[in-house]
């Protein structure tokens, strides 16, 4: 956890954004360490949540129903996403992204996370505004408290059109957070496409909890399908399921 990082905003309400060079700076550390005693006082196992999915989610009431149910009964929680807003004439489309500002309004002893890597697109605007891709309509995520900005090499314009080069990083942070903390880390699936296969995939090859929204969608009705996707730490869960929020954290096994 001993990478190059610039904490660019200081301490106070509203987004803390970091850039780091190769991973998770050491001081996001500190940030599950608060968590984890906040869930240890509240008698809760601490449980690290990455959400998975897609960019464009087609049936956004089903999803935000869904991740409400399912963190309805969870305390306190350090909750992840890819922490980006893809920008509309009328707002923002509903992404898995905002699934983790949606719920934190329910959850006031969470945490909120995420990343993402720079890409050869990002500018700031004359008006200050940060774009993350190079068609001025994703900007990082406002209402997620922590993001971190991967940039793996500043040198590699190869790397900066990859979505998920910041993939091994933020699984290295959750593992670590396990390892160290004894944090639950745990992938919840909605929808998604290639991207986050390889997400639950390389989740699962870890060990971690991997909860798959069945009938939610794309990946999540295919490659990740109970036929094409099992094993002892991955969970099918239907997001039609009326002990939704009991069957994931029996899942998640974070109940004490």
């Amino acid at each position: 956890m001993n990478h190059n990082s610039l904490l660019v905003t200081v301490p106070g309400p509203g987004v803390h954004l970091r850039v780091s060079d190769a991973g998770f700076p050491a001081d996001m550390v500190y940030v599950a360490q608060n968590v984890a005693d906040t869930c240890r006082k509240l008698g809760i196992i601490p449980s690290v949540h990455r959400i998975v999915g897609g960019m464009n989610v087609p049936n956004p009431d089903a999803m935000y129903d869904y991740f409400l149910n399912a963190f309805g009964g969870l305390n306190g929680a350090l909750i992840m996403s890819g922490a980006t807003r893809c920008l509309t004439e009328s707002g923002f489309t509903p992404s898995v992204a905002e699934v983790v500002p949606f719920v934190k309004k329910f959850l006031p002893n969470s945490v909120t996370a995420g990343s993402f890597p720079r890409t050869e697109g990002m500018t700031l605007s004359g008006h200050g505004t940060l774009f993350v891709g190079s068609e001025h309509t994703v900007i990082p995520n406002p209402e997620t408290e922590h993001v971190v900005i991967i940039q793996k090499d500043g040198n590699d314009d190869s790397l900066h059109d990859q979505w998920n080069a910041d993939l091994q990083f933020y699984l290295d942070y959750m593992q670590l957070l396990r390892d160290e903390m004894g944090f639950v880390p745990v992938l919840t699936v909605w929808e998604g496409g290639g991207v986050s296969v390889k997400e639950a995939t390389q989740g699962n090859d870890r060990g971690f909890r991997v909860c798959v929204a069945e009938g939610s969608g794309r990946a999540c009705n295919n490659q990740l399908s109970p036929a094409n996707f099992n094993g002892k730490n991955i969970h099918h869960v239907p997001y039609k399921n009326g002990t939704l929020q009991r069957t994931l954290m029996q899942a998640w096994k974070i109940s004490k």
